[in-house]
């Protein structure tokens, strides 16, 4: 029960990992991510720090022709970032219909995260400007080779999404929906993969908090070394994160393919784990748990 567990708070951390820095990039949100704070989550706060900056400074000093330009800067320690694509207009910070921005992470070190890899972003529609209510957009986010290192542990996101959002007062509101997206992670020597399928997580984020609320549903399919299957998510209680992307509340329906798992996210790292073992709508067995206990059970 607890690597089904650990699989399934796997899915929603990759989920909300995704919604937190996708939205934070697009909307150049400054989030003050609590450092010291246990995360469900391998993509770090530093990640959101990371795009944070890029929505910050993409604009291009030099380089530019017409409308395709080229910029790029040091990483916080070692490394670059780059930034190029086709923009409609330079001479202002939002980004219009059409608009297409390709990041490329060579080596990035941010503090001991390092960054590899690619993130494409397209316009699809825009009106206004995110950070202004009434504002709203819709973009297709393509991860090419996304991948976050932290000391022996490395995560590696592909696939593509759509993000639609809007503002209003006091908070940012919309919805994260990838065909697929596909996730490498490694634990030492040790890899996993954990594939997402017809995912869709619907948010509302506290402009003044940096909080989030979501729900998800979708189908996961996963292989670790000491498990592998597949299994629905769906949302049973609003999930809420923090600014750093740790879960604080929340309960979540896994389902397998005759058994049910009941994962709910009780604060400070604590879940409760309640298990269906015929799916006869009677829990079978309960129990407390840490996400930080179960993830081994994936790796052992």
């Amino acid at each position: 029960m607890n690597s089904v567990a650990s699989a399934g708070a796997n899915t929603v951390a990759m989920n909300v990992s995704v919604q937190q820095v996708t939205t934070s990039y697009v909307i150049g949100a400054e989030t003050q991510p609590q450092t010291t704070e246990a995360r469900s989550t391998g993509f770090s706060a530093l990640t959101i720090e990371l795009l944070q900056e890029v929505s910050r400074k993409w604009q291009p000093k030099a380089l530019a022709t017409g409308a395709q330009f080229l910029n790029s800067w040091p990483c916080a320690v070692s490394g670059r970032i780059q930034v190029s694509g086709t923009v409609s207009n330079l001479n202002t910070d939002a980004l219009q219909t059409g608009d297409k921005l390709s990041i490329a992470l060579t080596d990035c070190n941010q503090d001991g995260v390092i960054l590899n890899g690619g993130l494409d972003l397209t316009v699809v529609s825009a009106i206004g400007d995110l950070n202004v209510v009434g504002g709203s957009a819709t973009d297709t986010l393509t991860y090419k080779d996304f991948k976050i290192t932290t000391g022996s542990n490395a995560i590696t996101v592909n696939g593509d999404a759509t993000l639609d959002s809007s503002m209003s007062t006091g908070k940012l509101v919309g919805s994260l929906k990838a065909g697929n997206l596909s996730y490498q992670l490694q634990r030492g020597a040790q890899t996993g993969t954990l594939a997402l399928t017809g995912h869709e997580i619907h948010f509302e984020r506290n402009e003044v908090t940096s909080t989030t609320t979501s729900t998800l549903s979708g189908t996961s399919v996963f292989n670790f070394p000491t498990l592998r299957g597949k299994f629905s998510t769906n949302t049973l209680e609003a999930i809420s994160a923090s600014p750093s992307g740790a879960v604080t509340a929340g309960k979540v329906k896994i389902l397998g393919d005759n058994s049910v798992l009941y994962l709910t996210y009780l604060g400070s790292n604590q879940v409760k784990l309640e298990l269906d073992s015929n799916n006869d709508g009677v829990i079978d067995s309960t129990s407390t748990s840490t996400l930080t206990s179960l993830d081994p059970q994936l790796w052992q």
